[in-house]
């Protein structure tokens, strides 16, 4: 194994057995730190909707890349309490509740979550910038190693894209950030960049000196 690689995934089962503080701490740096909102239930929705997480990312890497038998496909998380969740082409996007903002508004946050084996033999650093180009974002963070993140303020989102060329994650966050949608964020990243076989180059996900 990559000695870079398998320290960066020891030092994550050190901190996440502390919570996750690196991770914890890249999410906070996008949106803030919400310890005080209220806590997140995880309890998984049984059913149809379980069974859709389990079986989209692997048909979705076999209908375009079935012969790449070297490349582990991280599979969605489960589904929140009282979340919902649909498929919309290849993504898969988990709905909040809605919580009230104001008096007459309120406001559902999204997670749409796609992966992808086709980027035009895009990297991850190419990707994002397209990506920023499209939806009028910021200009791109590097996290890590084929790791990025930009923040959208015209839609109120931000994207966290991991990958290499035509091996790509992409993470939508849209609406208000709280300890709910961080669990899963989080969660969903920390699956990928520990991930031993997740991509071709070990390195990716390796996070930057902080």
């Amino acid at each position: 194994m990559n000695l870079k690689r398998g320290a960066l995934i020891l030092g994550l089962v050190t901190l996440c057995c502390g919570g996750c503080s690196r991770i914890s701490g890249f999410i906070d740096s996008i949106f803030g730190n919400v310890e005080n909102a209220s806590s997140v239930e995880t309890t998984v929705a049984a059913g149809e909707q379980t069974a859709a997480i389990s079986a989209e990312p692997e048909a979705i890497a076999n209908k375009f890349f079935s012969e790449d038998v070297n490349i582990d496909i991280v599979y969605f998380p489960p589904v929140p309490m009282r979340w919902t969740l649909r498929l919309d082409g290849n993504s898969v996007v988990y709905t909040a509740p809605e919580k009230r903002v104001s008096e007459l508004d309120t406001v559902n946050s999204e997670v749409r979550l796609t992966y992808t084996r086709r980027t035009k033999g895009q990297g991850a650093a190419v990707f994002t910038d397209n990506y920023v180009k499209e939806h009028h974002c910021q200009m791109k963070h590097a996290v890590g190693i084929g790791f990025y993140t930009a923040a959208c303020p015209d839609s109120n989102s931000n994207v966290v894209v991991i990958g290499e060329s035509n091996n790509m994650y992409v993470i939508e966050i849209t609406g208000i950030y709280d300890r709910s949608v961080k669990a899963l964020v989080e969660g969903y990243v920390q699956r990928i960049i520990s991930g031993k076989r997740v991509f071709r180059d070990r390195d990716i996900g390796v996070l930057n000196e902080q």
